[in-house]
């Protein structure tokens, strides 16, 4: 059953997780999955260090899935081994994607090839080169200059990277804006993945809320799709989700929003007040390990990010 408010559907049928079956799940955790979940928000507990031998040996096997598993209509992963090996099999390619996986090779396998399907369902046949500035579309350059996803120079405490993203300045309503979004975080998402930093330590998301959004700037498909096709393929570790100044549809639609994350994502998910000052926001978010000088200025911190220098830089570098 739905029904539709301007641009907004809201659905009574869709799937949920209401706070009972949160925590029942919660409490079927085992002593190392809740240890796992703890140091994912936390930081430093989790971190993959790898020797070169079990890399070496990680990899080859992970080569060896990626060439016998079948493509069950998986056409993209497939082309991509015929047109750009040097990409589709490039070590830091599927060290990134072990790492995302905790080093389950089959499930770093499952996670490549969906990706390219994702990729290719994005860019097109771009999708079988270096996902760069110079593939965006005009609008798309100019929405990252605006920082609509940033993905920052500085570390949290643990070494994990940080990718902030307002959710006001995202692109609403047509299949060609939602298809926008997922080529910037693509790009975002392939940027970061290249840090070793991110590899070995993780990401994390701040994804703010603006006050003033309201019913028409809410669109459960770019949300939904940016969780899907983003967070569960991107070749990263997403470690903590934090959402910050949420507002009442955030509130209304949580128990959607938590079946729409999954089982992993959903119990990484912290939820910071709307009612939170900005001085007890960024203390807040230091207990979670994300020191003031890593969050930008305008939610409270002390970061001061100019976001047009660095993408202008990166496109005198390409």
């Amino acid at each position: 059953t739905r029904f539709t408010l301007s641009t907004m559907t809201f659905s009574f049928t869709e799937p949920r997780i209401d706070d009972s079956a949160y925590k029942a799940e919660a409490e079927n955790f085992s002593l190392e999955e809740k240890k796992t979940i703890e140091g994912d928000i936390f930081g430093g507990q989790n971190d993959l260090e790898i020797n070169k031998d079990e890399l070496n040996e990680l990899l080859g096997n992970l080569r060896n899935e990626l060439e016998n598993s079948p493509s069950d209509g998986k056409i993209a992963f497939e082309t991509a081994k015929e047109r750009c090996p040097d990409i589709a099999y490039a070590t830091e390619v599927l060290e990134a994607f072990l790492r995302a996986e905790h080093c389950d090779v089959k499930a770093a396998a499952r996670r490549a090839e969906n990706y390219w399907e994702a990729k290719f369902e994005a860019f097109g046949e771009n999708a079988f080169g270096s996902v760069t500035l110079d593939i965006l579309n005009e609008n798309e350059i100019e929405a990252l200059k605006r920082g609509v996803v940033r993905f920052l120079n500085v570390r949290d405490k643990s070494g994990r990277g940080i990718i902030v993203t307002n959710r006001k300045d995202w692109f609403l309503g047509t299949r060609e804006n939602r298809n926008s979004m997922k080529r910037i975080f693509f790009f975002i998402f392939e940027l970061a993945s290249k840090d070793k930093h991110v590899q070995e330590h993780g990401v994390i998301f701040l994804w703010h809320f603006s006050s003033s959004l309201d019913m028409e700037d809410w669109d459960r498909k770019v949300s939904s799709g940016f969780v899907k096709k983003c967070l569960e393929l991107a070749p990263i570790r997403t470690c903590a989700f934090h959402t910050l100044n949420p507002g009442f549809l955030v509130i209304m639609e949580g128990s959607a929003l938590k079946s729409i994350f999954g089982l992993k994502l959903r119990h990484r998910w912290i939820v910071h007040s709307q009612d939170l000052s900005k001085e007890d926001l960024v203390r807040e978010l230091g207990m979670y390990g994300i020191p003031s000088t890593a969050v930008p200025k305008y939610l409270g911190g002390k970061l001061d990010w100019n976001n047009p220098a660095w993408i202008m830089d990166m496109l005198e570098r390409e």
